[in-house]
């Protein structure tokens, strides 16, 4: 569960989050389960934050930092996280469906069982990203970097889209 001091700090604003974050930066956040439902979160510092199983649908988290987040099994459908940082972030078996994430940094995340359907990834960076079980159906991969990102034949694609001649490895 979410802890009350960490939930109340984030009901103060993202300024006052962000300069907590600055001035305790060994404190691991946690807001497992939290409901964070249409919040607008943008530019906000959740780097190496707990956010398990936390519902984080429709809300705004553009520009935000979620480097080394724990993000497993939270909700994350219709979310806006364009140009968000989620280097090496675990998004395994979470629901990303219809979100926005147009030009956002996936470099080494987890993404193994999520759901992607009609994601928007334009321009994003997957650069060995893990996408086995991962369902991509109805994605836009426009100008997606898929170097190096791992897929299984359960990773379903959007129709007509080779992985492979994006850069993208089978690892069956």
């Amino acid at each position: 569960m979410a802890d009350s001091v960490d939930l109340t700090m984030l009901r103060r604003g993202i300024e006052i989050w962000n300069q907590w974050r600055e001035q305790h930066p060994i404190t691991k956040p946690n807001l497992a389960h939290a409901n964070l439902y249409g919040a607008n979160l943008s530019k906000i510092n959740f780097d190496g934050v707990n956010l398990c199983e936390a519902d984080l649908r429709k809300a705004k988290l553009m520009h935000a930092h979620l480097m080394g987040a724990q993000l497993t099994e939270a909700r994350l459908a219709e979310t806006n996280l364009t140009d968000a940082n989620l280097t090496a972030v675990d998004l395994s078996a979470v629901d990303l469906s219809h979100a926005c994430l147009h030009h956002v940094d996936l470099t080494f995340a987890d993404l193994s069982q999520a759901d992607l359907s009609y994601a928007d990834l334009s321009q994003a960076d997957l650069f060995g990203a893990i996408l086995e079980n991962a369902n991509l159906a109805g994605a836009n991969l426009t100008e997606t970097n898929l170097i190096k990102a791992r897929y299984n034949r359960q990773t379903i694609w959007p129709d007509n889209f080779d992985p492979e001649a994006a850069g993208a490895e089978l690892v069956d």
